[in-house]
């Protein structure tokens, strides 16, 4: 692994234990370790560059990655961060995850460009992104595919460089309640809008993340054919098309 690349990490978050967590669907722990496990191994096979796992239920999972974790190519931290009222839904739960990140993990604190991802969810074609990122190392700051309205962003997947998580994202934690409609995906549009203000050099994602996954919200199962990843691929672009004339972005 080069040292150019070293600079760049997979950053997963992880509820093993959704606790009874507002919104959540797939609520069978055994289920949610196993498939947490196995978004690990895939990142670990996949990505070519560090992963750092961050987990809030106390569920510990390091004894399954002894050998990763001894090499220094994967870094587990598991603390409990589950306690908070489940009312303000799991985005406050992800952007504690956030903040212990920054106050604890070595690798997010080594790294240059992080990539986030939700922990269960698989993003197939990740090696065209960390490669893109490092190839490129002066095309943007910030990669993350804003909805067409602006005031949302995807969360799934996104890559950023490592300031913004603690200089605009986590500023937001005080306000997100999926009570009064202000989510995680909202905090992040908001965090990407303050950061170009501040002369973040943005772009979306240069391509349509391909998920592999089971929702834990929605209860649904992303699974994208080759097929149907194209054309998710052609109407992203399409959507980045129309932005650009109307001078949007």
């Amino acid at each position: 692994m080069s040292n150019e690349i070293k600079k760049s990490i997979i950053f997963m978050t992880g509820c093993i234990d959704p606790g009874g967590m507002h919104m959540t669907v797939l609520t069978d722990t055994a289920k949610r370790k196993v498939q947490y496990i196995d978004a690990i191994r895939f990142y670990l096979n996949s990505a070519s560059v560090p992963v750092l796992f961050i987990e809030n239920s106390g569920n510990d999972i390091s004894s399954e990655f002894r050998k990763e974790i001894n090499e220094k190519t994967l870094e587990i931290v598991t603390f409990n961060g589950n306690d908070y009222d489940k009312k303000k839904g799991k985005g406050y739960g992800e952007m504690l995850i956030i903040e212990e990140a920054i106050r604890s993990s070595s690798l997010f604190d080594q790294a240059d460009f992080i990539f986030k991802a939700t922990g269960r969810y698989k993003v197939l074609n990740v090696r065209s992104f960390v490669e893109y990122v490092n190839e490129k190392p002066d095309a943007a700051e910030l990669m993350v595919n804003l909805l067409p309205t602006l005031a949302d962003a995807d969360s799934r997947f996104f890559g950023a460089k490592r300031d913004f998580f603690r200089d605009f994202l986590i500023g937001y934690r005080s306000r997100l309640n999926d009570q009064e409609c202000f989510y995680f995906e909202t905090a992040l549009a908001s965090a990407v809008h303050m950061a170009i203000v501040d002369g973040y050099r943005y772009s979306d994602l240069h391509h349509y993340p391909r998920y592999s996954a089971e929702s834990g919200t929605g209860g649904g199962v992303y699974n994208d054919s080759w097929s149907r990843w194209v054309l998710k691929d052609l109407l992203l672009k399409g959507q980045h098309r129309l932005q650009q004339a109307f001078k949007i972005r």
